[in-house]
């Protein structure tokens, strides 16, 4: 791929099982070998953590701003200074969204909109901790 600054980027895609087959490990460092002389940059890159794509595919239902008045957000944000619990979160904003499931819909999106955060290699429950990003 090239970005827009125009350095170059070279990515292998290797499942991660065979990352430690001496003949595939090969093969990759041979690769490395050859195309960072040339200035560009190389990735070998495998499937991503089970746990965190469904985070994110989960998180993704809830990534469309306009379903979230602005107001709310700024509101939201200014109750959730500190990092607390998700469930904390949720129930620390219900004044603001005027419901439990708005408000559960709504510090999901600040996940999304990476306006909180939290660990997403852990499955998301009510007692991770989200804070402000």
């Amino acid at each position: 791929m090239v970005h827009a600054d125009h350095t170059v980027c070279v990515v292998d895609v290797k499942p991660a099982a065979k990352l430690t087959v001496p003949k595939v490990r090969d093969s990759l460092s041979w690769s490395r070998r050859v195309i960072e002389p040339h200035g560009w940059e190389y990735r070998v890159q495998s499937e991503p953590d089970e746990v965190l794509l469904r985070n994110v595919q989960f998180l993704a239902g809830y990534r469309r701003s306009f379903q979230f008045a602005g107001g709310d957000v700024t509101a939201a944000l200014g109750e959730l200074r500190s990092p607390m619990a998700f469930g904390e979160a949720v129930r620390a904003i219900v004044p603001v969204t005027g419901g439990l499931l708005a408000a559960r819909a709504l510090v999901l999106h600040l996940l999304w909109a990476r306006r909180l955060s939290t660990d997403l290699t852990r499955l998301l429950s009510a007692t991770s901790i989200v804070t402000r990003a």
